[in-house]
C-alpha cells in the first residue's frame, strides 16, 4: 500500500464503526504511517484486533503507538512479531499498555536481550490485565522461561504464553 493511501485509510478508522480485526503486517509501514495509525486508534472504538508486525517500527512510531494504547479501550490484542523490538523500544511500549486494554500481546520473533527479558519479566510481576503472551522464536528460551516462571509467582492474569520454537 502507497503511503498516502495508507494514511487516508487511517484516518477514515478514525470514525469507523465497523472494522474490528485490522492487520497491515509486512507492509513496510512508514514512521508517518505509524503515527497516523497511532492517532487513528485514539478515538477508533471498533478495532479490536491489530497486527503491525514484520515492519520495522521506528522509536517515534512506538512513542505514538503506546501513547495511543494508554488512550484506546476498545484493541484487545496487539501482534508485534518481528519488529526489531529493542529495549527502548520495548519500555516504550510496556508502558504504554500498562493501563490498556491489551490482553493478548504477541512479541514472538524480535530475539530480545537480557534487559529486554528483565524488563518484560518485571512487567509480567505487576501487570493485571494480560491474558496471553506470545513469544516464540526468541532466543535463549530457556532464560526466558526461567525469568517469566519467577515474575508469575505475582502475576493472577496470565493464562498462556507461547514459548514454542525457542532456541
Amino acid at each position: 500500500i502507497h503511503r498516502d493511501e495508507m494514511i487516508k485509510l487511517f484516518e477514515n478508522l478514525k470514525s469507523n464503526t465497523i472494522v474490528d480485526y485490522l492487520d497491515i503486517s509486512g507492509t513496510l509501514i512508514t514512521r508517518e504511517g505509524i503515527i497516523a495509525l497511532a492517532e487513528s486508534l485514539k478515538t477508533n472504538t471498533t478495532i479490536q484486533i491489530l497486527d503491525v508486525g514484520s515492519n520495522v517500527i521506528e522509536k517515534e512510531g512506538f512513542k505514538a503507538l503506546a501513547e495511543s494504547l494508554a488512550i484506546n479501550k476498545t484493541l484487545t490484542s496487539l501482534y508485534l512479531a518481528h519488529t526489531s523490538l529493542d529495549y527502548e523500544r520495548l519500555e516504550i511500549l510496556l508502558n504504554g499498555i500498562e493501563n490498556s486494554s491489551i490482553q493478548c500481546l504477541y512479541l514472538d520473533g524480535n530475539c530480545f536481550t537480557d534487559d529486554c527479558e528483565v524488563l518484560l519479566a518485571t512487567f509480567l510481576e505487576h501487570n493485571c490485565s494480560l491474558v496471553e503472551l506470545g513469544l516464540s522464536f526468541n532466543d535463549s528460551i530457556d532464560r526466558t522461561a526461567i525469568r517469566l516462571a519467577k515474575s508469575l509467582e505475582n502475576n493472577c492474569t496470565l493464562e498462556s504464553i507461547d514459548l514454542s520454537w525457542g532456541y
